[in-house]
């Protein structure tokens, strides 16, 4: 492996790259974080009423969009 580390309550429900390669956003229980690379230094960007099953950034890494088991998509800047 080239980096490890945990999240919250050891739930993932997605995770992505953004376009760039210089940040790594992943879906938690009841939020996201996005970590940059390759420190690994973590930003809670995110929350959510239930798990966040996914997210994607936009085409030029500007916007990430979350979407939670609560029904809700959520884009964030």
């Amino acid at each position: 492996a080239v980096a490890a580390f945990r999240v919250d309550r050891q739930f993932v429900g997605g995770l992505v790259f953004d376009p760039a390669g210089g940040r790594l956003a992943v879906a938690e229980y009841r939020g996201a974080a996005v970590f940059d690379l390759p420190g690994m230094a973590r930003r809670r960007v995110a929350r959510h009423d239930r798990e966040v099953a996914g997210v994607a950034f936009g085409p030029d890494g500007r916007l990430l969009a979350t979407a939670g088991w609560d029904n809700v998509v959520k884009v964030w800047d």
